[in-house]
């Protein structure tokens, strides 16, 4: 079998060579009479055609059965992650001169309602681990992970590099971010329990980023609240990262929770995953649909675990420009620190027109600090 095998590639390449090409020798086996047949098909276009179709069609079969399928998705999503890399604008928020949070809607009555926003900030990545430790290992660091990105390529939901998981140290950060949540007064009464209001309605609701760190995140640090209240996490996509690394796209398709290694992922709820972010869309059309939904529930308190420029950039769009001191300020020019928390006050005023503007003297940093 072996030599005919070897006898195959030898009749070949004296098919496509500089030897004359003998077809009684090449009919002796199937590689030298597909051979014959492609060479006929140099004065034949129709059997051109069909040889390109045949082939197209044999690599559509090989990527539609395991692991390939896999291997198909992650090169799409690099070659959507280059495309975003060098076209998108979205991260082009910049700041701007808020109105009074009060409109007076066409009857002349002013109308002013009030949410209060937990922002939570996710641990450090995997893709933080390798980027921002320094660079004298970076090499290193970045080859090893590089061998590791290349076992996962069959896998669709593993990944170092695209829609980055957390790392070790963010895992500490979680557990550190959970003590918290018990030990600080403050911490406990506003994040760790739901609780109900006069009305018996829950005080709050989580929803946490579309990418799998805010996930992890989530299910890691809550793990107090959500063992005990056993609600529902969701998952929304308009809290996805506004940056243009391929570490900020997602893994998961819309409707469907991130697959995560974390307790109480049973809890999460995808139905508000609408996928990821295209290359054309910019970050605050997300954070004003974001807004909209947020004031559309009953819940006075919405807690959101996110991304530090997502953050960044919110914080510049609705604080006055005027506000360049205080909480305010360091909000506008520095990240949040990893599992750090703030909250702050924001008010949407009018019926006809939505006019958000965050209260300056609301923002107040519970846990963490400004990096």
């Amino acid at each position: 079998m072996f030599t005919d095998y070897f006898w195959s590639l030898e009749t070949a390449e004296q098919a496509i060579g500089t030897e004359p090409y003998d077809p009684a020798i090449a009919h002796n086996t199937d590689l030298g009479f597909f051979i014959d047949r492609l060479i006929l098909a140099k004065t034949q276009p129709e059997m051109f055609v069909l040889h390109i179709a045949i082939t197209l069609l044999g690599i559509y079969i090989i990527f539609s059965i395991p692991p390939f399928t896999g291997l198909a998705f992650k090169l799409r999503c690099y070659c959507a992650g280059t495309i975003h890399f060098w076209s998108t604008r979205e991260a082009k928020v910049g700041t701007t001169d808020c109105q009074p949070p009060a409109h007076l809607d066409a009857e002349g009555e002013s109308e002013l309602s009030e949410k209060e926003i937990i922002f939570i900030r996710h641990g450090e990545s995997q893709w933080n681990e390798i980027f921002n430790r320094g660079k004298l290992l970076l090499l290193p660091r970045l080859l090893i992970n590089i061998v590791v990105e290349l076992m996962y390529l069959p896998f669709k939901h593993k990944s170092v590099f695209l829609d980055s998981c957390l790392g070790s140290t963010g895992k500490q950060q979680c557990i550190a971010l959970e003590e918290a949540l018990q030990t600080n007064p403050k911490l406990k009464e506003i994040i760790s329990q739901q609780g109900l209001d006069s009305n018996s309605r829950p005080k709050s609701v989580i929803f946490t980023s579309n990418l799998r760190r805010c996930v992890e995140t989530t299910l890691l640090g809550l793990n107090p609240r959500l063992k005990a209240s056993k609600e529902k996490v969701y998952v929304y996509s308009c809290l996805q990262e506004a940056a243009r690394n391929v570490d900020t796209l997602a893994l998961t398709p819309a409707t469907e929770c991130p697959v995560v290694d974390a307790p109480n992922s049973e809890l999460l709820d995808g139905t508000y995953n609408f996928g990821g972010k295209r290359w054309h869309e910019r970050a605050i059309k997300r954070m004003t649909i974001f807004l909209r939904f947020a004031f559309a529930r009953e819940e006075d308190r919405v807690i959101v675990v996110g991304h530090s420029l997502y953050f960044k950039k919110f914080f510049n769009h609705f604080l006055d420009a005027d506000v360049k001191t205080g909480q305010g300020g360091l909000a506008r020019t520095k990240k949040l620190s990893n599992c750090g928390v703030v909250r702050f006050k924001i008010q949407n005023g009018g019926t006809l027109v939505s006019t958000y503007r965050i209260v300056p003297e609301s923002i107040e940093l519970l846990h963490g600090d400004w990096v």
